[in-house]
């Protein structure tokens, strides 16, 4: 009688082998990321006290020393995505404080802020800003009420006017509206992923330019730079004189330069590390106070 014997297929051993090292090494990974955020103490305290993050508590630590949060104050927040950092600026500059987040991903803004869907590479961004604060009107109305994001007003009224050139809005703009900004708070340097066939219609890569943390430290802190050099061109076109500014970093060569950057916009600019930052991580903050009157852009970057 004849027996059939099924053979199975050989397998490469040293394939599988290195594909369950690899899971194993990914599986540790992730069991210690879980591990990390599970014993961090920020992490449970933005839990209990409804942050969207544990960076609410570097913001409140900056704002602690430096004071630059004020009731009444017009405030950006620059990649605001989730909204820890506007939650923490709509509490310290309330009553009758603005604050505007700004970020390049869809997100729905916190309790008593308004949010501007836009790239904060492009010119454009910087005048839309400088319309929202010239359109909105303090009121007295409760901080859960959330204010309506700026686009959302344009196409709402029906007068957005894509056609229309920057000079042109510039123009509608008087001196005082052109500066309308108290503070600038940048914590940009959230992660990109852009949608599925999107189609980017810029010449800047914002995509490209605002990812997520690499682990490759060169890459990290030029990328942070090349963010943090985006929102100063910000501050010098929007901050009024005195304001204040404070933006992320990763330390590495370049961050001299950027020090000596913001140095010939502020008045006093200081390196602050707050107590939230993990002590393994190479994140940093520049803040900055006392805008000076009459900065000259090509100066700063020449």
């Amino acid at each position: 009688m004849e027996v059939l014997v099924r053979r199975e297929p050989v397998i490469n051993s040293v394939f599988w082998l290195s594909v369950r090292c690899y899971s194993s090494k990914r599986s540790a990974s992730s069991n210690n990321w879980i591990n990390r955020q599970l014993n961090d103490k920020y992490t449970r305290e933005a839990k209990f006290e409804n942050y969207k993050s544990r960076a609410a508590y570097k913001l409140q630590s900056i704002d602690d020393k430096f004071k630059l949060l004020r009731p009444g104050q017009k405030v950006v927040d620059l990649g605001f995505a989730p909204g820890a950092w506007t939650q923490v600026a709509v509490e310290r500059t309330s009553p009758n404080g603005a604050v505007l987040g700004v970020d390049i991903i869809p997100a729905r803004p916190p309790p008593g802020a308004s949010a501007l869907q836009a790239n904060i590479l492009s010119k454009q961004t910087h005048v839309m800003i400088q319309k929202h604060f010239k359109e909105h009107k303090a009121t007295e109305q409760e901080d859960d009420i959330i204010t309506e994001s700026y686009i959302a007003k344009e196409m709402a009224d029906g007068i957005s006017k894509d056609v229309e050139s920057n000079s042109q809005l510039e123009e509608e703009l008087s001196t005082a509206e052109k500066l309308p900004v108290d503070v600038i708070l940048s914590d940009m340097y959230a992660p990109i992923i852009p949608p599925y066939r999107h189609w980017n219609n810029t010449t800047n890569s914002a995509y490209n330019r605002m990812l997520n943390t690499s682990g490759v430290a060169i890459k990290d802190h030029a990328g942070s730079i090349d963010l943090c050099d985006a929102a100063l061109i910000l501050a010098i076109d929007i901050l009024k004189p005195g304001g204040a500014f404070t933006c992320k970093f990763y330390t590495g060569k370049e961050d001299k330069g950027l020090e000596k950057r913001l140095q010939r916009v502020f008045n006093r600019v200081v390196r602050f590390k707050p107590e939230a930052c993990r002590p393994e991580s190479k994140e940093c903050y520049f803040v900055a106070l006392g805008k000076k009157k009459n900065v000259d852009k090509m100066a700063v970057f020449s």
